[in-house]
């Protein structure tokens, strides 16, 4: 839930490989940096850290697979910007790729955000039982991602008018925060680290932000 912090490490590795020419690891820099802004609603910074997104054709792969998260990315930021034509275009361009790579773990993602460019359009019936697969599928599997496809269901239910359902996830996700920051403590606990680093991790989940669209 540091965001600030992880943004100050992802710009700083972005101008180091810069600087040595390194040209996939600032582009992976880039992508993390607008990872981060989409957590934060701000599409202004994410949108800028993806103003060199690469226009070439993926060849491979694993260029398909850092082409298809980066269109994912840059399609929520779209869709926080208001500008719905272009979010559809790069979700769509998206889960082309994954289909084309066979790329299992990004395509229910580039589904799902195709599904909520859907409910923002009005399609209200098409999206949300999307969504709400991609939410129970990636819950049934190792929920590396659950905070992504739950933010992804709080804002549909938000850009609805139904705050019951929005606060009802956005609860999930604090708890999700929680469980994961406590989960990072314990190791420490058991290596008698437990001063300011175990501070410090123990209360990254309250997120002022979160905490307070939690109770509004």
């Amino acid at each position: 839930g540091q965001w600030s912090a992880a943004i100050r490490y992802f710009e700083r590795a972005r101008s180091m490989a810069e600087e040595y020419g390194f040209a996939d690891l600032e582009f992976h820099s880039r992508t993390n940096l607008a990872d981060c802004a989409v957590q934060l609603r701000d599409p202004v910074g994410g949108l800028a850290a993806l103003s060199q997104f690469r226009t070439e054709t993926p060849e491979t792969r694993p260029q398909m697979s850092v082409s298809a998260n980066g269109l994912n990315t840059l399609s929520r930021l779209h869709l926080l910007a208001g500008n719905l034509d272009a979010a559809r275009i790069h979700a769509e361009e998206s889960s082309r790729l994954a289909r084309t790579a066979r790329l299992e773990k990004i395509a229910p993602n580039s589904e799902a955000v195709l599904a909520l460019i859907d409910v923002f359009s009005g399609a209200v019936d098409k999206g949300f039982p999307v969504l709400e697969r991609a939410l129970l599928f990636e819950k049934q599997k190792s929920q590396i991602e659950l905070p992504d496809y739950l933010g992804m269901c709080i804002d549909a239910y938000e850009a609805v008018g139904r705050a019951d359902k929005a606060l009802e996830y956005l609860q999930e996700l604090v708890e999700w925060k929680r469980k994961s920051a406590e989960a990072a403590v314990t190791p420490l606990q058991h290596e008698g680290l437990t001063g300011a680093i175990g501070s410090e991790t123990s209360t990254s989940f309250s997120d002022d932000g979160l905490l307070a669209r939690a109770y509004l």
